[in-house]
């Protein structure tokens, strides 16, 4: 399993998808500056729909996510958007 967290100057995106690449939880919400604090409420959200997921791997991405990810010691991902033709 594998959980996404995208951490933008004005928004919070979490989804979490299955090994076959199935969408199981996500959220969009806006952060008002209390970044630490949204992360905490949307994990504990995520936690207790679905506790199964402790063991799912993290990635952080986004504006705000570079200095989360370093102080935390966890992966970040820069977003890359692809367009197929």
């Amino acid at each position: 399993m594998q959980r996404g967290l995208d951490i933008g100057s004005t928004t919070i995106k979490i989804a979490v998808m299955d090994d076959a690449g199935n969408l199981l939880f996500q959220k969009y919400e806006r952060h008002y500056r209390q970044i630490a604090e949204k992360i905490l409420a949307l994990h504990n959200e995520l936690m207790t729909k679905s506790p199964t997921l402790h063991s799912a791997s993290l990635a952080i991405s986004g504006r705000g996510g570079i200095g989360i990810a370093d102080s935390c010691g966890l992966q970040f991902v820069q977003e890359v958007f692809a367009e197929t033709i």
